[in-house]
């Protein structure tokens, strides 16, 4: 499946620049004199865009699903279950974010002091037991 290949190299790629710069490799971009600099949130930009990409391929393959395998009364509904779906997505992926800020210090005020890589992989961890 399209989409969830995307996704899995989505979650792959973000945690790359985090883990480089949480101190396992250090680049020299990274290196100012004898300490690290901050990264830029365009190391981000990538890994959105594959999101994007996945999410292209999703959706609109979700609804010719449903369009050409529900009978036509349930067309609607069907569709609307959907985005019944993505939205209790959100908001389990809301309450995981909150459970990790709460049990973990992956996730501080300060995210140059985080390990965002931990972070994504969980979500891949969780998103190849879900499939």
């Amino acid at each position: 499946m399209a989409d969830s290949d995307f996704s899995d190299k989505e979650a792959h790629y973000s945690s790359d620049p985090s883990r480089k710069r949480g101190g396992w490799i250090t680049l020299p971009f990274m290196l100012v004199g004898n300490s690290r600099r901050l990264m830029s949130v365009i190391w981000l930009f990538p890994a959105l865009v594959i999101v994007g990409i996945g999410e292209a391929f999703h959706f609109p393959t979700s609804i010719a699903i449903f369009y050409g395998e529900f009978p036509e009364s349930l067309r609607n509904t069907a569709t609307s279950l959907t985005s019944l779906v993505m939205g209790i997505s959100f908001y389990l992926c809301t309450a995981l974010i909150d459970m990790i800020q709460r049990t973990t210090k992956w996730l501080p005020n300060d995210i140059n002091h985080g390990r965002v890589d931990n972070v994504y992989w969980v979500l891949v961890i969780l998103g190849r037991h879900v499939n």
